[in-house]
């Protein structure tokens, strides 16, 4: 009876022993890296695609043309085939029709080249959402007129000084005019309109000191109250400021130029 009762006391030890050491190398789940935490959850449709970021993933998303120009989602969102937003959830959805602007065809697939941040993150990450195209898709898009992004106010500056860079070193003059910018073919530069907000996030706007009731100087020119916004270029008689959307005092106003969706 005693031998029986300890063997029944070891196999229970035993069992106890393993289970606990079952748990101590149950395999870890590792943390996704940045990389997987951007992938989106892609479906197609018959005429657009759309992709769901998780709640990490910034809504400042960029996405590219076919010059590889890069312009914030935002600047776009409810035109040119484009819509972003969140969900309940704070899922982040973005949409794109088959042949909206960013929208490029290769082989059988559409796709439209993405670069995204995490919430609190410096890095950029490239993305591809794509789908695949049945032939009648294929023909229905290669029938449509090129979506292009719509002309904005303003005026081309004149040379000299006043000018501001617009876009990046050697960008293409499509590229120049996606940005909202003037394009100068003689010597191959891009340059801010101005009196004019651009896509990519500034509004450009010259002050003239021969209207002013007194004699100024426009290199001294602040905005009001904020000493830090200066202007970006100035000329004796005039003084052009650049300024981010939200930055100086500046509010956004949203205006939707078409419903697509």
């Amino acid at each position: 009876m005693i031998s029986h009762c300890a063997n029944r006391f070891l196999v229970t030890l035993c069992v106890a022993v393993l289970a606990q050491r079952s748990r101590c190398l149950s395999p870890v789940p590792r943390e996704k890296t940045p990389a997987q935490l951007v992938m989106p959850d892609v479906t197609c449709y018959d005429r657009r695609m759309r992709a769901v970021f998780g709640p990490r993933v910034n809504s400042n998303i960029h996405v590219q043309d076919r010059t590889g120009a890069l312009t914030p989602a935002l600047q776009s969102n409810g035109f040119c085939g484009l819509k972003l937003g969140r969900d309940l959830n704070q899922n982040l959805s973005f949409f794109s029709t088959y042949d909206g602007c960013y929208a490029q065809m290769k082989g059988g697939n559409v796709f439209v080249p993405l670069q995204v941040q995490l919430l609190g993150g410096n890095q950029w990450l490239r993305v591809k959402i794509s789908c695949p195209l049945t032939q009648r898709q294929r023909e229905r898009i290669q029938h449509l007129p090129t979506r292009r992004l719509p002309t904005l106010p303003g005026s081309c500056a004149p040379e000299g000084p006043l000018q501001l860079d617009c876009g990046q070193r050697g960008i293409s003059r499509d590229a120049c005019h996606q940005l909202g910018c003037c394009y100068d073919a003689r010597k191959l530069t891009c340059h801010y309109k101005l009196n004019a907000c651009s896509l990519d996030g500034h509004v450009v706007f010259s002050v003239d000191s021969a209207l002013a009731d007194r004699r100024l100087d426009p290199s001294g020119l602040v905005v009001n109250g904020l000493s830090q916004c200066t202007p970006a270029a100035t000329t004796p008689d005039a003084a052009v400021f650049k300024i981010g959307l939200t930055d100086c005092g500046a509010k956004m106003k949203a205006m939707l130029l078409a419903k697509e969706f």
